[in-house]
């Protein structure tokens, strides 16, 4: 009895019910309900309150994938900004990261350098504040599948025999994120501006596999093996 007694505890709501009026003329006839929200529970086949519950599930998941969204931009961006930080300043600086670049059979390697140096810092600037991250994460996969082709696809898959496993990796994060946008805490999406979904992740791959094809036609000149 508590328990019955207790789907009458809340404020009634309105219900419209319509049917429709099987042998007259008169079309959709309709019925004004006041109804209790236990009761409407019971009569739906639901645990009461479960709506609010699912609301409330809805929020949590929806904010613990915008800070995961978060985390994975962050990161990669820091990881961007890391390398063409190396690349510009670190080591050899602009010279040993052209001298790497002419070995790898890149023709203007200076100029390739400081390619990869704007880049990399540029990815890593936009990936961080969330703005065009479709353009950003296309910028992170040419620049992966430079380095996949060219330095580390002779190496095998192994990271730590110099495969491509790690630019795989990034490469495939790149295109996963613009499939699934920058996330509530970025530009793009206090702008309106963002990009997600298939039309996203086309983006990605697009720009970022055109962008790869023409610098190699126009820059690469492979070695010939004597």
């Amino acid at each position: 009895m508590a328990g019955l007694a207790s789907m009458f505890t809340g404020a009634p709501r309105v219900v419209r019910h319509e049917q429709a009026g099987a042998g007259h003329h008169t079309g959709v006839g309709r019925t004004a309900l006041v109804c209790h929200p236990r009761v409407l529970a019971f009569v739906e086949g639901r645990a009461p309150g479960a709506g609010a519950a699912d609301g409330e599930g809805d929020m949590a998941m929806s904010e613990a994938s915008d800070t995961a969204l978060l985390l994975v931009r962050v990161v990669l961006g820091v990881v961007m900004l890391a390398h063409g930080w190396n690349h510009w300043r670190g080591g050899g600086g602009i010279s040993g990261t052209a001298g790497w670049f002419g070995g790898l059979g890149l023709t203007r390697p200076r100029l390739q350098a400081w390619f990869s140096v704007l880049t990399e810092l540029g990815a890593g600037v936009l990936l961080l504040a969330g703005f065009l991250t479709s353009l950003a994460c296309a910028a992170v996969l040419s620049v992966m599948l430079v380095a996949g082709l060219l330095a580390h696809r002779r190496n095998g898959f192994f990271v730590f025999k110099e495969g491509y496993e790690y630019v795989l990796v990034l490469g495939v994060l790149a295109v996963a994120l613009g499939a699934w946008g920058p996330g509530e805490y970025a530009v793009d999406e206090a702008a309106d501006i963002g990009v997600t979904g298939w039309t996203g992740a086309g983006v990605v791959l697009g720009v970022g596999v055109v962008a790869t094809a023409g610098l190699l036609a126009v820059f690469w000149r492979p070695r010939k093996e004597s």
